[in-house]
């Protein structure tokens, strides 16, 4: 995946599927990213932002690139189906089509963004520190400390090794560093009203 924002090992990024889905799953099975909402207190505007950032990222993950991803209604990202109660977003592939990776990348992504801008600007706060009086290289090892530490506390991420976890929090830390002023809203949202983000498999003919 060149058009990633930072080089990631093609090893790494099966690792990480292989984490949300066993390598002995079928080609036609169901692969489907489900995101469960808190229904109050919705705030519109954050809710439309979170939606747009999703979009977002889902289009930088094209190998045509965003640019090609926005003017091409039918390679766009859609809804699967909404339930009703807490709502339920839900965006489902087959494990055949590549698209299913792309479903982890973006649980990776929702699942772990929102709790390390919240990390870091607690830090920030309790120690009284911008980013700006920080050195650059004290800044991103302040980062990638924190990311680890999240990942380590992961149960589906804990056991990997400290290479594949440096190369995530890497990873991590550079789409905190995209369109920072656009996903505040998004992130917000994340914080307040996601419930859970979660991959689900369903095998055809299979109950």
């Amino acid at each position: 995946m060149e058009y990633l924002p930072t080089k990631i090992p093609r090893k790494a990024l099966e690792d990480l599927s292989f984490k949300l889905i066993p390598p002995e799953t079928p080609e036609d099975t169901t692969i489907s990213l489900i995101i469960s909402i808190d229904d109050k207190n919705i705030n519109i505007r954050e809710f439309g932002a979170f939606l747009t950032y999703l979009d977002w990222i889902y289009g930088k993950f094209q190998p045509k690139g965003i640019y090609s991803y926005s003017h091409v209604r039918n390679y766009q990202l859609s809804l699967t189906k909404i339930k009703k109660g807490s709502i339920e977003l839900e965006f489902s592939n087959t494990l055949a089509n590549s698209n299913a990776l792309i479903i982890c990348l973006i649980w990776f992504i929702l699942k772990f963004l929102p709790s390390f801008i919240k990390q870091l600007t607690s830090v920030l706060k309790d120690t009284a520190t911008t980013v700006k009086e920080f050195e650059d290289i004290k800044f991103i090892r302040l980062k990638r400390k924190i990311l680890r530490e999240i990942f380590r506390r992961d149960s589906k991420l804990k056991k990997l090794d400290n290479k594949r976890i440096n190369q995530f929090a890497k990873f991590l830390d550079k789409f905190s560093e995209i369109e920072k002023k656009e996903k505040q809203a998004a992130i917000r949202f994340s914080n307040n009203n996601i419930i859970k983000i979660e991959i689900r498999i369903e095998n055809k003919g299979k109950t």
